[in-house]
């Protein structure tokens, strides 16, 4: 090991326990260029991305956790540190962390996961199931799920679903009841159901697109849910008209238990992407990707 490859080390310490570049330039006395320039000479000798980066975030990635906790207690372990993350290149293990949207979790991801336990059973999954925006960075996670639309610019996106269709759907005796809608204005005579994100505020405005021209609508709604399936379960109840996505609704749809309404006035999007903060990630999150790429 060569010595300059000890101050590295050392940049990576302190950033890891001051939050941030400019407070771990300052604990070290040294120029911020400087620090940046030895965080990334070490990731590039490891081959492996040590920290997960935006403008306003720095979070340690699974490879960063590691390392830290072998050469935190004294820098004599450095050599040590530094095989434990040479593992995280050169073979597929330890863990992926997850945010997925929950009918996305259930319909795309577990399909798949027999597949990736088989070929990679030595890498964990951690999944967390959540409809709300989450920054990943700041929350921990490797990688994120997201419509295409949704996920930031400087993310590396892969895709993981074909484009998706938007529908509106009811059951088929709530139609019998109450006939379908011919326009978005004939929904204030429908009973809505809701859709509010995990800890969102306001309800969720209803988009629609004609002659190419997009705009959203509020709807009056008797029952507001922040959950997809629980939305569908309840519009195959009969309880009302419900917004979602034809990915997360199809069987019911090819066995009718829902019905379509308003099919012409309803967008489609980009489908749903995997997404991370850089093309340098660790061995089990190519593993991932390398299986979901394959479809």
């Amino acid at each position: 090991m060569r010595a300059g490859d000890f101050a590295d080390f050392a940049i990576f310490v302190a950033i890891a326990e001051e939050g941030s570049l400019r407070a771990a330039a300052a604990r070290l006395d040294l120029q911020p260029s400087t620090v940046s320039h030895g965080l990334r000479a070490l990731e590039a000798r490891l081959g492996v991305r040590l920290f997960h980066r935006t403008t306003r975030s720095v979070a340690l990635t699974e490879a960063g956790q590691a390392l830290l906790a072998r050469i935190a207690p004294a820098l004599s372990t450095l050599e040590a540190a530094d095989e434990a993350v040479n593992d995280f290149r050169a073979h597929p293990t330890g863990q992926v962390r997850l945010s997925v949207p929950r009918g996305i979790a259930s319909c795309v991801l577990l399909p798949k996961l027999r597949a990736f336990a088989e070929r990679f059973p030595d890498v964990r999954l951690d999944i967390a199931a959540e409809n709300g925006f989450v920054d990943i960075v700041s929350a921990g996670f490797d990688a994120g799920v997201r419509l295409g639309e949704s996920v930031a610019r400087d993310m590396v996106a892969l895709r993981i679903t074909p484009p998706v269709q938007a529908v509106i759907v009811a059951a088929p005796d709530y139609l019998a009841r109450c006939p379908a809608p011919q326009s978005p204005q004939d929904l204030a005579g429908h009973r809505c159901i809701g859709f509010r994100q995990l800890g969102g505020g306001r309800l969720y405005r209803w988009e629609f697109v004609r002659d190419g021209q997009a705009f959203e609508q509020a709807v009056s709604s008797a029952l507001v849910l922040d959950d997809p399936e629980l939305m569908l379960d309840a519009a195959m109840r009969g309880l009302g008209l419900a917004y979602a996505l034809d990915v997360f609704c199809r069987a019911a749809l090819t066995d009718g238990r829902l019905l379509p309404v308003l099919e012409g006035w309803l967008p489609r999007y980009d489908g749903f992407f995997l997404y991370y903060p850089n093309r340098q990630v660790s061995a089990a999150l190519r593993a991932l990707c390398e299986v979901l790429r394959e479809g």
